[in-house]
């Protein structure tokens, strides 16, 4: 079967119809020396899917053994390692595994805890 070259397009903008934006880091230092790290700034957006429950099977069939509270799948034209912070919906998450397919990427994500 051969599809349309505009296929890929079209299966983006009927299932990644929710906006992620991902977060950077902003170093400061104060006059004593402390250093303080905020994660503020909107760096880029993407379109994507999120899945916010059931994560047992994508646990089981990659090898996952830590939380999961997120899942996005998105185009793979999205650049993303993890680490990276991003938010959804008012929650910010980090970047716990990426995993790449022929025509779209799961990012896996875990609530982010600032540690300062």
């Amino acid at each position: 079967m051969e599809l349309p070259t505009n296929f890929k397009s079209k299966i983006a903008s009927t299932f990644y119809d929710k906006t992620i934006s991902i977060l950077g880091e902003t170093v400061t230092t104060e006059l004593d020396g402390a250093v303080n790290k905020t994660h503020d700034t909107v760096t880029s957006t993407f379109k994507g899917n999120c899945k916010l429950s059931n994560f047992k099977q994508v646990q089981e069939e990659y090898g996952l053994d830590h939380e999961i509270n997120i899942i996005v799948t998105c185009g793979t034209d999205v650049t993303i390692t993890t680490g990276i912070l991003f938010e959804y919906n008012g929650v910010r998450y980090e970047t716990t595994d990426v995993v790449a397919f022929d025509s779209h990427q799961m990012i896996v994500g875990e609530k982010w805890h600032n540690q300062a």
